[in-house]
């Protein structure tokens, strides 16, 4: 697996992947493509849980692969968070 560090980041590599443009996956799982593209952006904060599930479904991964998907979504909700105070 790439370097990956951020949600966004490992968002982008694997809707690549999947070869889903950002409007595509966005239709799929229900959100704006201008909002999916802000998260890869590291503009926004990952969506609700039931939205990742949706974009963890939208793209295929395995368990490994959703396991990391949420933990990285938890510690950018949390960084993003923190830049509130």
């Amino acid at each position: 697996m790439d370097n990956i560090s951020t949600f966004g980041t490992y968002l982008r590599e694997k809707r690549q992947q999947n070869n889903l443009s950002l409007r595509e996956l966005a239709k799929q799982v229900g959100l704006s493509h201008i909002y999916l593209y802000n998260i890869e952006c590291g503009k926004k904060a990952p969506p609700n849980d039931v939205a990742i599930m949706k974009l963890g479904k939208a793209l295929n991964l395995d368990k490994r692969s959703r396991c990391l998907f949420f933990d990285l979504a938890a510690y950018s909700k949390s960084e993003f968070d923190s830049d509130n105070y």
